[in-house]
């Protein structure tokens, strides 16, 4: 089998790192892969890959002296994971200043070219938490509501 992830490791999906309580069930990064990370040029290194089979993206942050990335409750159980579950993880990095788009958003920039030109003037943190927060709304209308804010940022600061 061709692997086009260079980075492989197994572990167990927990919800402690070094003897103290994560805020949330995720994967801590084997130690030997940590020095073969840029994690001194990106603290939060963001990832593209694999769990188990499913396609994840994420990052891994440096908390209680390892790195830590988070799986979502959606993600568990898509994949079927449970605390304590052996699982599998291959990834790649990721392009550092990618913002994945969401569908929704795009189409609204599609009928406001001007705003897409003030969009990528923000800087790329605060890109990505506007996508995720437009993204997690469940209901059209609060992804609606979601981004006429962003739209009021954008047009009147």
């Amino acid at each position: 089998m061709i692997d086009f992830y260079p980075f492989i490791f197994e572990t167990t999906l927990t919800q402690e790192l070094n003897g103290k309580r994560l805020m949330s069930p995720g994967i801590v990064l084997d130690k030997a892969l940590t020095k073969e990370l840029p994690f001194d040029r990106y603290p939060k290194l963001r990832v593209d890959g694999e769990i188990n089979g499913f396609a994840h993206q994420g990052a891994f942050v440096p908390i209680y002296g390892g790195h830590y990335m988070m799986v979502s409750k959606r993600l568990r159980k898509a994949i079927g994971i449970e605390l304590g579950d052996l699982i599998a993880i291959h990834f790649k990095i990721a392009d550092q200043n990618a913002v994945p788009i969401p569908a929704i958003l795009q189409e609204a920039f599609e009928d406001a070219p001007d705003a897409r030109d003030l969009w990528d003037d923000l800087p790329v943190g605060k890109r990505r938490s506007w996508c995720v927060q437009i993204d997690k709304a469940k209901a059209h209308q609060t992804k609606q509501n979601q981004i006429s804010k962003l739209f009021d940022l954008l047009y009147n600061g």
